[in-house]
């Protein structure tokens, strides 16, 4: 199938044209030969890691980098000689004179998590990072990476503390090994996989661990080896705390190396020193929980959810890496389903959480280490992207997104893209109890949201949720089965039903009948990733319409479209809804009309063209 619009139709200005891989290892060539003009300029410093068993080689240009970068993994390096699995050059512009090559693909391409949307080679990866202002490249089939940054001194703190993320992400994970955001910590006998958001208590966990002079592998970043048992391998000698945590345990103030951080910083504790003995290489996993603060002095354990363990792992690791996808979620579901599951509720005495956990990996009592299997297929469904656009609807927000989490399907991932809210929409996302993908951006409308959901998506398929909206019960896993079912759907859709919005924000008494509603309600259907690529996004002119408007070019570039005589979408009517009162001008009727026969029009002339 195509992968790009037919030459006869116009290219929407919103869409991004594909890269063809000739094109993306263009750019990696030209990166690659920058990066050997750089080293020309400066020398080479060289430094050989070993991860896991794979052996990397990093290259930097002079040593501006190789100062800011080895630190962190100066427990890793081993002597120079023999084979290695990948090598990586570094450089930067400020220190070399050399500047970087222009990214081939416009600036609307650079996604949050660092993809750039239209480069998805098999054989090149690529991301850029705005928080680093870094390029990272690595060509799979001659497994050479480059990594380039402007200048050295605007690396943030967390770049230190866990440098080259990425590129070892696309290293580790084609041998095998999956980098994990995540705490892993523990005896020589077991180890504990502590996983989910920020703000839940890994790193306090793990530093109480440390303090109490259990074996350390990690408090943020982690690699783990699937197996029976999984193993976790310490990437990063680092360890990093807030200011209230390093209030919580002074004796690590002196360990700080950057002991002026500030409020929205955390200070790096570099472990291979003072600590030295604890630093595990690596450690058998034996269980695997999210943890809480549970309010009281005691810190209690109890058998946990294998599931959510699993959608807590992926997610919040998910969010963070570039390219990460089937994978991921294939190798987590592994590895969780070979540990115990456990339910961790810290208590306020610090001390005392390190040897409840150690009591607990010592004598690992049945009711706690069970065996009880997933409960739910994690990795027999395609990922799934939901993306919900919302403005101003804090109000029904909650709502829609309570409607996608009972579809109770897995893997599944929610992105929220609020278009210039002004409302409580942000404390209401924060405050919610599910992992949900926060976008911002300006004021530009629901096309232009959509548009960039699903360049920040990972799933497979992509799905779509109005905030105003609900999903009907079981609709995605109805759907979600009719392209399993035929590999050459590119859409499948069902029905909407119009109702009433209720006092309680829920659907009411039904408007009419479902077959006589609108056909293509967004919301109502899963699409496959590839069948954006083909039709195009949405058009950003159009602030209404724009569905009609993409349902046409669907049918006009012959995606494949079936649907379900099932309902799987509640249109909630109310005062605000977007549509309500206005003119079929305002909604882009006539406009939606005229460019469909623009395109027919020229169509018809490049066909009677000799």
């Amino acid at each position: 199938m195509t992968t790009t619009a037919p030459r006869e139709m116009p290219v929407h200005r919103s869409d991004i044209p594909l890269k063809s891989e000739q094109e993306q290892l263009a750019f990696f060539d030209a990166m690659a030969s920058r990066a050997a003009d750089a080293t020309a300029v400066l020398g080479m410093q060289r430094a050989t890691i070993e991860v896991a068993s794979v052996r990397i080689a990093l290259e930097f240009a002079g040593p501006a980098l190789a100062d800011l970068l080895l630190p962190a993994l100066r427990h890793r390096i081993v002597p120079h000689g023999g084979a290695v699995d990948a090598t990586i050059a570094l450089w930067d512009s400020a220190s070399s004179g050399v500047p970087s090559v222009r990214a081939p693909v416009p600036r609307e391409a650079f996604t949050d998590r660092g993809d750039l949307y239209g480069m998805r080679s098999d054989r090149i990866r690529s991301a850029f990072h705005w928080h680093e202002f870094s390029v990272n490249l690595f060509d799979r089939e001659r497994r050479h990476g480059v990594f380039w940054v402007e200048r050295t001194d605007a690396l943030p703190y967390w770049s230190l503390a866990s440098p080259l993320r990425t590129l070892l992400h696309w290293v580790l994970d084609d041998h095998g090994a999956q980098l994990l955001h995540g705490a892993a910590f523990g005896l020589e006998e077991g180890a504990l996989l502590l996983v989910g958001r920020g703000g839940v208590g890994k790193s306090t966990t793990a530093l109480a661990a440390l303090v109490e002079g259990l074996s350390y592998v990690a408090d943020d970043y982690l690699v783990v080896i699937p197996g029976s048992p999984p193993t976790a391998h310490a990437l990063y000698a680092t360890a990093k705390l807030t200011g209230s945590q390093l209030a919580r345990f002074p004796e690590l103030a002196r360990h700080v190396r950057n002991p002026g951080f500030g409020p929205d910083e955390k200070g790096v504790l570099h472990l291979d020193g003072a600590f030295a003995r604890q630093l595990a290489p690596a450690l058998p996993i034996v269980a695997a929980a999210v943890p809480r603060f549970g309010g009281v002095p005691h810190t209690t354990l109890a058998a946990g959810d294998r599931d959510a363990v699993a959608r807590a792992a992926s997610f919040t690791t998910l969010c963070q890496l570039p390219h990460a996808g089937r994978a991921l979620h294939s190798r987590v579901a592994d590895i969780v389903a070979r540990v115990a599951p456990i339910d961790l509720a810290l208590g306020t005495s610090l001390r005392e959480i390190p040897a409840t956990i150690a009591r607990a990996i010592r004598e690992r009592p049945s009711e706690l280490f069970s065996a009880t299997p997933p409960s739910t297929a994690l990795v027999a469904r395609p990922s799934v992207s939901v993306i919900i656009p919302t403005f101003n609807a804090g109000r029904l927000l909650a709502h829609a997104i309570e409607s996608v989490v009972q579809q109770q399907y897995a893997p599944l991932e929610i992105i929220v893209v609020d278009d210039g809210s002004t409302d409580d929409s942000a404390a209401i996302i924060a405050a919610l109890p599910h992992d949900v993908r926060y976008l911002v951006q300006d004021n530009a409308g629901p096309a232009a949201a959509r548009n960039r959901g699903v360049r920040e998506a990972t799933g497979e398929v992509i799905a779509f949720c109005d905030a105003d909206d609900l999903w009907a019960p079981g609709m995605l896993a109805a759907l979600v089965d009719m392209l399993l079912a035929d590999e050459t759907i590119d859409v499948a859709r069902g029905h909407a039903q119009v109702t009433q919005l209720t006092a309680a924000g829920q659907p009411g008494v039904p408007i009419g009948s479902p077959h006589e509603a609108y056909p293509h309600y967004i919301g109502a259907a899963v699409y496959r990733r590839r069948v954006f690529e083909q039709v195009g996004a949405f058009d950003e002119r159009l602030r209404f319409g724009e569905d009609s408007d993409w349902a046409q070019r669907a049918s006009e570039t012959g995606a494949h479209t079936v649907r379900l005589d099932l309902v799987t979408l509640y249109v909630r009517r109310h005062e605000m809804n977007m549509t309500r009162g206005r003119s079929h001008v305002e909604l882009g009727t006539l406009r939606v009309f005229k460019q469909m026969l623009d395109r027919q029009r020229a169509a018809t002339d490049a066909a009677g063209r000799p």
